[in-house]
């Protein structure tokens, strides 16, 4: 089943594209972590760069039964110490935008941290603080062999599968937030249920892949069997050519970025026409630009749903009225 990203990644020697090739990327994590250290009841924070694979890292941590932090890299050096020091000791995993966004603080962020690991190699003057992410081999340096790709219940349907407890971002609180399990799966369910209906074709969704919502969008795809296209990248040529190659049934983005996406659907391409589905969050969309979004799309029956997070709602657009609204949390 596809699950693939519009900036490529690789597990190993193979670019994920499918939901095996995520759960690959799953177990060479979990592996590498058990190598740096990482025990049961560790809390393992991630800064990097917005990407599908933060999702990866979650399922990760999970695995080896550690407490994920997903760290936004918006966020400012001062906020993100802050954040460190509230998260008791982590091990601290960064890409090369983290290593940039942690410049100058790098005793500080030693002083918050257990261990400090990144991802992949980034230059010698890092090494001294934040050495690569050790690789783990057939074996790991405890003498335990990992499970293979695909057979650990970390996600997938089931019950008790997934999450049990991540600690996310709340920017509405400018504070950290522990999100069971349990509240995980309801909200999965909340923003997939119907979704099986639609027919065939892949969700296409770009949002902080450290939020709540998006944690739940990923685990909702994986649980329901939805086929899911990550987006990271918002220019709209980018754009063109991804929906043009993928021709997704379901398009979700915040409401800023949707309408800087408009004017392509007068794009002789016509890279709307296979969305049936609009979805606008963080923000309020426009009536003008949601007709023209469902104006491009030859689907039948196109609608647009608008998140509201102040009153929870999910309100619904069809043919430019709004229908009934439904709670969703």
């Amino acid at each position: 089943m596809p699950f693939g990203c519009d900036v490529r990644w690789r597990a190993g020697r193979a670019f994920v594209d499918s939901v095996a090739g995520f759960a690959v990327a799953v177990a060479l994590h979990a592996r590498r972590l058990r190598v740096a250290g990482v025990r049961p009841g560790s809390v393992v924070a991630v800064i990097r760069r917005n990407h599908a694979d933060l999702q990866a890292l979650l399922y990760a941590a999970l695995r080896v039964g550690a407490v994920p932090a997903l760290l936004p890299l918006r966020l400012g050096r001062d906020e993100l110490l802050d954040c460190l020091g509230a998260l008791d000791r982590p091990h601290l995993l960064l890409d090369v935008g983290g290593v940039v966004r942690l410049d100058g603080a790098e005793e500080a962020v030693r002083s918050r941290c257990g261990r400090v690991f990144t991802l992949s190699s980034v230059d010698e003057s890092t090494q001294w603080w934040a050495p690569p992410l050790p690789h783990g081999g057939e074996e790991t340096q405890h003498g335990s062999t990992p499970e293979r790709p695909g057979t650990s219940s970390g996600f997938g349907p089931g019950p008790g599968s997934g999450p049990d407890e991540i600690v996310t971002y709340d920017i509405a609180t400018s504070g950290l937030r522990l999100l069971l399990g349990s509240e995980l799966h309801t909200l999965a369910h909340q923003l997939t249920s119907g979704r099986r209906a639609q027919g065939p074709g892949a969700d296409a969704a770009h949002f902080d892949f450290c939020t709540p919502d998006a944690c739940a969008t990923v685990l909702g795809s994986l649980l329901h069997e939805v086929p899911f296209l990550a987006l990271t990248r918002t220019e709209p040529p980018a754009l063109e050519v991804f929906l043009r190659d993928h021709r997704p049934v379901s398009l979700e983005a915040p409401a800023e970025v949707l309408a800087s996406w408009a004017p392509l659907a007068s794009a002789p391409t016509m890279p709307f026409s296979s969305v049936r589905r609009f979805v606008a969050s963080d923000g309020l969309l426009d009536r003008r630009t949601v007709r023209t979004l469902l104006g491009a799309s030859a689907a039948r029956r196109p609608f647009f749903v608008q998140r509201d997070a102040r009153r929870k709602q999910v309100v619904c657009v069809q043919g430019g009225l709004p229908a009934p609204a439904r709670p969703v949390r």
